[in-house]
């Protein structure tokens, strides 16, 4: 938590850095709307004076605004189509809604009006977006206007003063221009008329959709209400024959064309969206072809991790899982598909499911998914049956007595082989636990419909069935991506060994857990959906996450909150992942330039920070005139307080772009000797070969001396100084030197070793030899010479001398028994000295100790 806070405080400062270098004094405000910048651009326009050098300049551009005026064939047929399609558009609104009226409201069906809200929320936001492109017409068609009215203006208000100072020609010909831009004027407005003619019958199409939806969520809610509450008669008191009008096939055509007359309008509407659908299928298709391809000339068994699985889903199930991403995509991308396509989709899902993993899906698991298959399917029917009346309650019996007649053998199997209360926690023990609840379940269904708790039934069934095909798709996929991601690294692996090697492992974890995160988001996503929770909770959420904070002129929400964090935290994660993965392990085994993997992801990171920086305050709503006024004022407090934090951010861009040193570099500042472990934006760090972490301010690097050991190799010469007895042969010594280095297999043919007779020293003849070798291997290796040199030298009785002096004592008066017997004079003279200084300086006591036993009490 530490690194993450002292991480985030360093981007912030960055960023806020970068905020106060393109606002430095606050004088232009970037963020500004353009609104008033047009506005005084209009006013200089209109209030320009035309000079006389500049008249003929101004002719030219009036000419040539005219000029390229078009307002004739394009633009008219255009405004045409518009209101062409407007008709269109609100003649088949009108004609859906007059059909949905038609219908008796109090007894829809749930899945009519499911369906029904689905359609009509699509028109909705069709209608908006079509409003939306007037709207941006209108305001377009009002800026070319108002150029002209501008020049209009400036002309007359010039024209009175240059009467004049110009030729009748030349006034005819301004007059013309002028007269020719009020005719243009008024085809705008005629233009201008035209499409707010044409929003306003949109407006009007919008208010009776919405109505529409009011009254599609007002019965919705209604039977939300009544879940518990019997609203229909029992089923042994229903009078079927009279239930429905019509012939069989007849209903059956009515239930078809109510479920499919919208599918031409949305076939016509989805072009936009199909072709970024298209283009994400052939890029992943493509994407995919090529990891299995690559994969497979692997040439993995199953001795290699993952590969049986890999093998079962990916390779030999290809075809289906693009299929199966296809079919979800489209769900995904494609908007307001109708439901009955939808529930085809989703069944299609299934099956392909159900084919993917069959290789890795047990029987039980099979037999599972295919009753799931079968209950979905007979849930889907389900539609066609509320058209035959009171049979409806027929099929949901039947429906409920199969979904109860497929789980009670499950069941019965699971209770006789773990009992009901089971303490291991194990997948297969929440599973049955679930298997009972949701036969517990369709029991109740089964009951609340003969009883005629008819919306509590029906709302069993749906939920029931659909449950567990949510969960079979949302576990499948999840397996699915995650032998993607193996197989991908698989592949990258020959590569990126180091890579795999050094976060392979955590890559791994991290990724499944963002699958399984996204995967359970996606799961609890659908069975809200499903159980309409999430349209319920909806309002209320949206209502939490736009409720508004205000701190005194500060205002935000817990949307923008949530979503500044999430930024952050995003923005974090790919600094994070630049510098560990794609600096240090990807762009190292690229043939780059020394220090060019640094300088590229510091660059990136600084852009990555500061953009995201800025879109997380965008995000929030906070004013960024306000941001940009104040990183103004603290760009002067730069002078003062933050001198040298500034320094230290300067230098660290130049010891990444100038690059006198990299990470791994050993370098001498000063005493400190060690390698550097970090390059950071405001310091480094050196670790010393004590083992000591030095923070080194970036200032300290950039001016003061710097000893690089490495910087342009990582080669250093060492030196090895040898002496032995004089009388040794020095050409063997050479000899022996240069073999020993020869050797050795850590030091470096080039530059070869060197051997060296350096001189006559005291006591020996004294050779040195120099070699080079890897900086890290120095002092193991001159450790290594030190011991070779002196075993070779045993081995040939060559001996390294001590140092040694010689002492010549000079015979004074050329007679030994003379000098020994001054000696001895001198040595009684010295005695009988010192004799007196005792006596002087110290009384005898009356009773002295005799220590020597000579009896002069003196001890010596």
């Amino acid at each position: 938590m530490k690194k993450l806070s002292n991480t985030f405080i360093k981007y912030f400062v960055i960023s806020l850095f970068l905020l106060m270098n393109i606002n430095s004094i606050a004088q232009i405000d970037l963020f500004t709307k353009n609104d008033i910048a047009v506005v005084k651009e209009d006013s200089i326009e209109i209030n320009k004076v035309i000079e006389l050098s500049q008249l003929n300049k101004e002719i030219e551009y009036t000419d040539n605004l005219i000029t390229k005026f078009d307002i004739s064939s394009s633009q008219v047929n255009r405004n045409r189509d518009l209101i062409k399609h407007s008709d269109t558009v609100n003649k088949y609104i009108q004609k859906q809604g007059q059909e949905f009226f038609e219908f008796d409201m109090e007894h829809l069906s749930h899945y009519f009006l499911v369906n029904a809200n689905y359609t009509w929320m699509r028109y909705y936001h069709e209608l908006r977006n079509f409003q939306d492109n007037i709207q941006s017409q209108i305001r377009s068609i009002q800026t070319s206007q108002n150029v002209f009215v501008n020049n209009v203006s400036k002309w007359e208000k010039n024209l009175p003063n240059l009467n004049k100072s110009i030729s009748n020609h030349i006034r005819y010909r301004v007059q013309n221009n002028i007269n020719t831009s009020k005719k243009i004027i008024k085809e705008y407005d005629k233009e201008l008329k035209s499409l707010i003619e044409i929003e306003n019958d949109i407006i009007n199409d919008i208010v009776y959709v919405e109505r529409i939806l009011s009254t599609i969520e007002h019965y919705t809610k209604l039977k939300r209400a009544k879940i518990f509450t019997k609203t229909d008669p029992s089923i042994f008191s229903l009078d079927y024959k009279d239930s429905f009008s019509g012939s069989i096939r007849g209903r059956i055509k009515l239930a078809y064309y109510e479920n499919t007359k919208t599918f031409g309008y949305f076939f016509r509407k989805i072009e936009e969206n199909f072709y970024a659908y298209a283009l994400f299928i052939i890029l992943l298709s493509v994407s995919l072809f090529i990891l299995r391809r690559k994969y497979l000339k692997l040439g993995y068994d199953e001795s290699n991790v993952g590969y049986k699985s890999i093998y079962r889903i990916f390779i030999s199930k290809f075809y289906y899982i693009i299929l199966a991403f296809a079919i979800l995509s489209w769900t995904i991308i494609i908007p307001f598909t109708p439901l009955f396509i939808n529930s085809i989709l989703y069944l299609s899902i299934l099956i392909l499911i159900l084919i993917i993993m069959s290789d890795v899906f047990d029987n039980l698991s099979k037999r599972i998914t295919l009753i799931i298959l079968i209950l979905l399917i007979i849930n889907n029917l389900e539609l066609f049956a509320w058209y035959f009346g009171d049979y409806a309650r027929l099929y949901l019996l039947l429906e409920s007595s199969i979904a109860i007649g497929f789980i009670i053998p499950f069941v019965i199997n699971s209770v006789k082989k773990d009992g009901i209360k089971n303490p291991n926690k194990t997948i297969g023990t929440y599973f049955n636990r679930a298997t009972i609840f949701i036969l517990i379940l369709f029991i109740i269904a089964f009951i609340a419909n003969i009883f005629g708790t008819l919306n509590l039934a029906i709302y069993i069934l749906s939920f029931s069935a659909k449950f567990g095909s949510i969960t079979i798709i949302s576990y499948s996929f999840a397996k699915i991506f995650k032998n993607i991601l193996q197989a991908t690294l698989d592949v990258l692996y020959p590569k990126y060994p180091d890579l795999i090697n050094n976060h392979g492992a955590k890559i791994i974890k991290k990724a499944n857990s963002v699958i399984n995160i996204i995967v359970v988001i996606a799961w609890g996503s659908g069975i809200l959906q499903i159980s309409e929770i999430l349209t319920y909770m909806d309002a209320q959420f949206m209502e939490i996450f736009t409720a508004g904070i205000s701190i005194g002129e500060f205002s935000f929400t817990f949307g923008s909150i949530l979503l500044f964090v999430s930024i952050i935290y995003i923005t974090l994660g790919l600094n994070k992942f630049i510098k560990n993965i794609l600096e240090r392990e990807v762009m190292v085994k690229k043939e780059m330039k020394r220090g060019s993997a640094a300088a590229i992801s510091l660059t990136a990171r600084i852009l990555i920070t500061f953009f995201g920086f800025t879109l997380a305050l965008s995000a929030t709503g906070i004013d960024m005139t306000r941001i940009s006024i104040i990183a103004g004022a603290l760009s002067v407090g730069i002078g003062f307080g933050l001198q040298n934090i500034v320094s230290n951010f300067v230098s660290g861009l130049i010891l990444i772009y100038e690059r006198p040193l990299q990470e791994g570099d050993t370098v001498e500042v000063g005493s400190l000797l060690g390698r550097v472990t970090n390059i950071g934006i405001r310091a480094s760090n050196i670790s010393t070969y004590d083992g000591a972490e030095v923070v080194v301010p970036n200032t300290n690097l950039v001016s003061n001396e710097l000893i690089n050991w490495t910087l342009s190799d990582k080669k250093k010469r060492q030196k090895v100084n040898i002496g032995v007895k004089y009388g040794t042969d020095p050409n063997l010594i050479l000899k022996l030197l240069s073999e020993v280095c020869e050797e050795h297999p850590k030091i470096l043919p080039s530059p070869a070793p060197l051997a060296l007779f350096v001189g006559f020293g005291d006591s020996s003849l004294d050779f040195k030899v120099l070699f080079w070798v890897s900086f890290e291997d120095g002092l193991q290796t001159k450790s290594d010479i030190n011991v070779a040199i002196c075993n070779v030298l045993a081995e040939h009785n060559i001996e390294i001398p001590f140092p040694q002096v010689d002492l010549h004592v000079k015979d004074i008066l050329g007679k030994e028994d003379e000098s020994a017997e001054e000696a001895e004079i001198m040595a009684i003279e010295a005695k009988a000295i010192k004799k007196e200084k005792t006596a002087t300086k110290e009384p005898k006591s009356a009773k002295a100790l005799d220590l020597d036993g000579d009896g002069d009490g003196d001890g010596e």
